[in-house]
This record gives structure tokens, sequence and C-alpha cells, in this order.
């Protein structure tokens, strides 16, 4: 595993596609995703239904080069909806235009991405880019919903290679969201509430007009890469910092518009260590540290606001075997992942921890023209934290905040399970796999207003390699 395998670094691209199992690849696929059980979040929906149609391949460009593609186009079912209307809720920013309207909805997405990489004697060097667009409408509701995304991004790098033993690099990346949302309340009506933070979320009634919010995010990242071959064994190293800038605006065509501001700085290291063993075994040893941090100011107040911190730390190995005609792999690793907000408005701070060990295996076996691969995984998060106590908030917050911290630090079972038969049609490899996911808490602290029940996902889907 080399730097663009590991971290998407472009100037890797000819190097890394060039040592994957298949000079030339393609597969053309389609899914329907099935989701649904109240252990969720505030924001998720209750249940949705997602059918996709995906592609992904690379090959060759002449003798020197590789180009990789791949686009995806979803269409999702959700019935009913989350508490908003935004398109990803859960990132790190701490500003969310929620809703008291729970209407179904619909959502389509297209994805589209490309890489371009070659190489002249000792220097490597790639090109990639992509678009990410979605839209979001309420179905049938008199409370209306609309929300529209659009992510367009471009990433570059070079590598210079120093003999057989070692290849060095820098690249830099670039991306700017915008996105778009409103509620219309008319017939009807509605309240909507600004989440900032961890504070009490501010209501706001709406009956017969609509209130309009745009969300404008751009981040740019640069970093460096280091790759080493010795004593058998492939190294690979990425290091990367990053700003971003966010800013949601209320009513964002008027002169005086209050804005809110999250401007976050971030690192990440990540390594990665591949090294073949007796015959036919194989060990992939992978580490990550990442961290984030930024403050916040409200646009209808002076001053700092919030200041969000997180960390996320990971390790996870890997031993792939071959073993009486059978393809065997086992894994396994731990995920750490720290956040604190503190709200300097609400003089509240909100710290959640969460650890989560994991391991699987998976078996492949090939019978006459059928292949056959099952596999399992379990997953024990166990959380904690220091909360608000929700005693003292009310019914709002309880409702919109108190759910989602507490799910944070929820001590959690999530296992999942496959099964993927392939055959050769036609002088073509079609598969079929179904996959069964599921999580559900240990045990319920009321106290927290965490949410309890159980999360299942069944995911079907079809695919031909041509």
């Amino acid at each position: 595993m080399g730097p663009f395998l590991l971290a998407g670094a472009p100037g890797a691209i000819a190097t890394d596609v060039a040592r994957l199992d298949s000079i030339r690849w393609g597969y053309l696929g389609a899914s329907d995703m099935r989701e649904t059980g109240a252990f969720r979040r505030p924001f998720d929906p209750v249940q949705s239904v997602v059918q996709s149609v995906m592609g992904i391949g690379w090959q060759p460009v002449g003798k020197r080069g590789r180009a990789m593609g791949a686009f995806s186009v979803d269409r999702e079912r959700q019935d009913p909806g989350g508490l908003t209307s935004r398109v990803t809720p859960y990132s790190a920013s701490p500003f969310v235009l929620a809703d008291s309207a729970t209407p179904a909805m619909e959502r389509a997405r297209v994805r589209l991405e490309g890489a371009l990489g070659g190489h002249v004697g000792g220097w490597s060097g790639g090109l990639s880019a992509g678009v990410d667009a979605r839209q979001h409408n309420s179905v049938d509701s008199p409370v209306r919903r609309t929300a529209r995304q659009a992510v367009p991004a471009v990433a570059g790098g070079v590598e210079r290679a120093f003999g057989g033993w070692g290849r060095l690099g820098l690249f830099g990346r670039w991306t700017e969201q915008v996105e778009t949302q409103q509620l219309t309340a008319s017939p009807g009506s509605a309240t909507y509430y600004a989440v900032r933070g961890v504070a009490r979320p501010v209501p706001y009634l709406l009956a017969g007009a609509s209130v309009l919010a745009r969300v404008e995010r751009r981040a740019s990242a640069h970093g460096l890469t280091a790759s080493v071959r010795a004593m058998g064994a492939d190294l690979a190293a990425v290091w990367e910092t990053s700003q971003r800038t966010e800013d949601q605006f209320l009513a964002p065509f008027q002169a005086q518009r209050p804005t809110d501001r999250w401007r976050p700085r971030g690192q990440s290291l990540r390594t990665a260590l591949q090294r073949p063993f007796a015959r036919h075994g194989r060990l992939q040893v992978t580490a990550s540290h990442e961290t984030l941090s930024g403050e916040a100011t409200r646009g209808d107040l002076t001053g700092l606001a919030v200041q969000v911190e997180e960390r996320r730390q990971a390790l996870e190995a890997e031993v792939r075997w071959r073993w009486r005609g059978m393809d065997l792999l086992g894994f396994g690793g731990v995920i750490r992942h720290d956040r604190t907000v503190v709200d300097f408005v609400a003089q509240v701070e909100g710290l959640t921890q969460r650890t989560t060990p994991f391991s699987g295996v998976e078996a492949f076996v090939r019978r006459g023209g059928w292949g056959v691969t099952a596999g399992a995984s379990h997953a024990a998060s166990q959380g904690s934290g220091r909360l608000p106590i929700l005693a003292q908030q009310d019914a709002i917050y309880g409702r919109l905040v108190a759910p989602d911290l507490a799910y944070e630090v929820a001590t959690v079972s999530a296992w999942s399970g496959w099964l993927r038969l392939a055959h050769q049609v036609a002088g073509k490899a079609a598969d079929l796999t179904v996959r069964v996911d599921g999580a559900s808490p240990v045990a319920v602290d009321v106290a927290r207003a965490q949410p309890r029940g159980q999360r299942r996902r069944l995911t079907v889907g079809i695919g031909v390699r041509p």
C-alpha cells in the first residue's frame, strides 16, 4: 500500500496502481440498501431506502501512465426524515439549522471522480478531480424542505524516486462546498432551531413564510509523502495539514446578513507497513493520528462563542493467507475518538470519548466456475464523557442536543455479516452480494436521554466485471 491508496496522494498514482493485482480492471454494480431502527441520532432518518448504481476502473495510458475513474448515482427515500434538511449534519461544525417537521424526503446524489498519473525517469506526478452534487426535497408535506449541495475538488502531487529503495513527494488539495437549505411553512407551520454548540437551541416560529440558509465551506491542504522498501517490506507514510473556513448565512441575499463563522485547522499522519511472509501470506499494519481544532463565532453575538477540539487515533492489522485452495483474511484493530465542545455563551462543556475495538474474518473459495466469499465482523464501542446535566435543560435541548451527546458516549455492540457469490456469465464475471449490519446499546442511560432500541441495515448488490 503506497501513499495514493493510503491517503489519496496523487503523486503516487502511477506507482500504486501498477502494484495492483490487475493492470486493467473495471466493475459496474447496483445495490439496494434499507436501514431502520430506533437507535439513531436526532438528525438521522427513522428509516431510509437507497438505490445506487456505481462503476470504477483503471487502465494504462501509454507506457508510463495510469488512469482511474469512478462514478456513483444514488436515490434515497427517507420516511420519515430526521429533524434537519442539512445534507451532512454530523460534521465537525458546531452549527446546524434544525426544524420540528419530519416529512418524507427524497434525495438524489451524483458523484464523479477521475485521476491520471505518470512517471518519467525518477519523477512521477498525478492529478485528480471530482464533483459531488446532491438534491433533497420533501414529499407531500405542508411544510416544504429543499436542500442543494455541490462539492468540486481537485488535488495534485509529485514524487521523486531514490534508487529502488524509496520515494519522497508532496501534494496539495482544494475543495469548495456550497449548500443551501430552505424551509417553507405554507400553508402549514413549523418551528426551526439554530443549533449552535451545546447551548440550548433558539426556537423561531415559522407560519406562512420561509427561511433560507446558505453554507459556504472552503478547505485546502498540503502534505508530504514517503515510501521505503527494505528487508522485504514496504513502508508508506503521509503527513497532511489542512485549514478550513465555514460561513453559515441566514437570509443570505440581504445586505446585512447574520453570519455564523467556523475556522478549524487540522493535521494528520497515516502510516502503512506491508510485508509478505511464508509462501502465501501477507501482513499489513496501518496507523493514523488526526487532530482538528477551531473556534466559532455567532452572527447574533460578538466575541468567541464555541471552541471545538477533536482527536482520532486508529491502529489496524490484517493478515491474508492462502491455505488449501482458500484465501483467508483476518483483521482487527482499535479506534479512539475524543471530542470536546466548549460553549462560552451557555458556559457549558461537552466532552465525549469513544474507544472501539473491532475484529473480523473472511474466507474465499473457488469451486468450478463459482467463487464464494463469506465474512463477519464485530465491534464493541465503549464511551465515556462529561456532559451537561439534562435536568437543568429544557425540552428542546433534550430533543436535539442531549440524545446526540448520549449517543457518542453509549456502550454499543455492532456486528456485520456478508456473503458474495461470483460466477462467469457469457465470459464476464458477475456477482451477487448480501450484507447485514446491526447495532444496539448494551445498556441505556435514561438520565442522559440516550437513544435505545436497535439499528439494522440490509444491502443487496449485483455487479459485473466487463
